[in-house]
């Protein structure tokens, strides 16, 4: 409460780094949450699932107040879902509970260097476009670097490739139903993949479709920015 009321009406960045769950209690985070109505607040949060996992086994009611509700326990408990798909999907009804006050909300897991388990994932929430596009970028080259450094041969999970040919097929459907601009193909497929591709991807394949003339622009040229609007060219 102290630093809330210190920061009120103040921009503020929360780096929320607890020991294992405890201090995650969705109603206390709910109070710095607030404050995006009044003023710019961001969060990054450690969500440990393995922590979650435990506790769950000793002290079901706490992670209930973690999650915010009980929502996630028909998920943990069903063993036709293996563990790795278990902890995304876990994972993924948790960051809907910060969508109910950010615009933005993504996840990094941050790794063992041996294997691909997440020791925890940094959830990070913002309700500005430009800090979701910073942090996607930053938290992309970091992943991509845990990847690549020291080994000869590049081990990413495949949905996790950073697949331009993929990405200018998912540009291509997306426009074939409806006019956009490249500012709303970079906030839905940033939330769609998030740290999987870097801004100057989405730069990149939007003016490679352009030269190719398989979409148009308003003003005709291939060089825009990020408010002109594209429309698929039907074959």
């Amino acid at each position: 409460p102290k630093i809330i009321e210190a920061t009120k009406g103040c921009p503020s960045f929360f780096y929320i780094d607890p020991f294992g769950i405890k201090g995650l209690e969705f109603d206390n985070l709910k109070q710095i949450f607030g404050k995006i109505n009044m003023i710019s607040t961001e969060v990054l949060v450690n969500f440990n699932y393995k922590a979650l996992l435990r506790e769950y086994e000793l002290n079901p009611s706490l992670t209930d107040k973690v999650m915010g509700g009980d929502y996630y326990k028909e998920t943990l408990i069903d063993n036709k879902i293996i563990d790795s798909n278990k902890e995304e999907k876990i994972l993924e009804m948790y960051k809907l509970q910060y969508k109910r006050f950010f615009t933005h909300v993504g996840s990094c897991p941050v790794l063992y260097k041996d294997d691909r388990m997440a020791k925890y994932h940094l959830i990070f929430a913002t309700s500005h476009f430009d800090g979701f596009k910073l942090m996607n970028d930053i938290m992309g080259d970091v992943y991509r670097e845990f990847y690549t450094e020291g080994r000869l041969l590049q081990i990413f999970p495949k949905e996790k490739q950073r697949d331009l040919i993929f990405l200018e097929k998912e540009i291509l459907n997306f426009l074939q139903n409806k006019t956009q601009n490249r500012k709303m193909i970079k906030e839905v497929f940033m939330t769609k993949y998030f740290l999987r591709f870097k801004e100057s991807d989405y730069n990149q394949v939007v003016t490679k479709l352009l030269k190719e003339k398989k979409i148009y622009s308003d003003n005709g040229k291939v060089r825009i920015n990020d408010n002109i609007f594209l429309t698929f060219l039907t074959p």
